[in-house]
């Protein structure tokens, strides 16, 4: 009996399992559809975001690069990044040198990388406000104190000066004591002009980098085209003091 009475009370329980079966298919497309929604709407877009930022990643980071090279390119160009206004090959001239006398002897001697000597020859002052740095390519002049005065390619209103000498590790004895140590800078009227604005009194570090540069203290630099360079030391050489690359910086009047 028991058993007819299980048999009978099956059939009864078929609705509910197809109405649970139902309302799970039901569940299982509305969560379908509410991921199918969210994707449609937010996942695809974001994608597309993505990869519009992943594009303009890459385009920045291409102008980035660009920029970087371009100036690194300027940098190499004269290592300051700034106009020279005492470069020669761009019509600056040397005016004059006061009564400064040229150091004549010949036996001031450089080396290449260390290992092929090079001596040095009485040069020009106008290598002063040329490019080249090559060991020996200085003006020499006697003594620890002398006047260069510069005519520039134009007038401008004077905000730097750098001066560059060589590494001491291109000397036979490793040390550059005939490179000027404490000097001044004067901004002139005019070539004859005895007087000058003080523009800064600076001094030159033999054991620091060989390019530095020195900004102009005055607060109220003038407009000039001539530059005075006072060398007032050097670092300990008593006959000659040797100038390489000297630069003018300044904004356009």
């Amino acid at each position: 009996m028991m058993l007819r009475s299980e048999c009978r009370s099956t059939p009864d329980l078929l609705p509910t399992h197809h109405y649970i079966n139902h309302s799970v298919w039901l569940l299982v497309v509305l969560m379908l559809a509410s991921h199918y929604v969210i994707y449609s709407q937010y996942i695809l877009p974001m994608g597309a975001r993505i990869e519009k930022l992943e594009a303009s990643h890459d385009s920045c980071l291409k102008e980035v690069q660009r920029l970087i090279t371009d100036e690194i390119d300027v940098y190499d160009a004269d290592k300051t990044n700034s106009t020279d206004y005492a470069l020669e090959s761009s019509g600056a001239t040397i005016v004059t040198t006061r009564c400064t006398k040229s150091y004549l002897e010949k036996n001031i001697q450089y080396s290449i990388d260390g290992l092929l000597p090079v001596f040095f020859t009485s040069n020009s002052p106008r290598v002063v406000i040329q490019p080249s740095m090559t060991p020996g390519e200085c003006w020499s002049f006697a003594g620890s104190e002398g006047v260069l005065v510069v005519q520039l390619s134009r007038t401008i209103i004077p905000t730097a000066f750098t001066y560059e000498h060589i590494r001491k590790e291109l000397t036979p004895d490793l040390h550059i004591d005939s490179a000027p140590r404490h000097f001044r800078v004067k901004s002139l009227k005019d070539a004859n002009d005895r007087e000058g604005l003080l523009l800064g009194e600076y001094d030159y570090d033999k054991d620091g980098r060989p390019l530095q540069q020195f900004k102009v203290q005055n607060p109220n630099p003038v407009p000039t085209r001539f530059i005075e360079l006072l060398i007032q030391s050097n670092h300990g050489e008593l006959q000659y003091t040797c100038l390489y690359r000297f630069r003018v910086h300044g904004n356009k009047y």
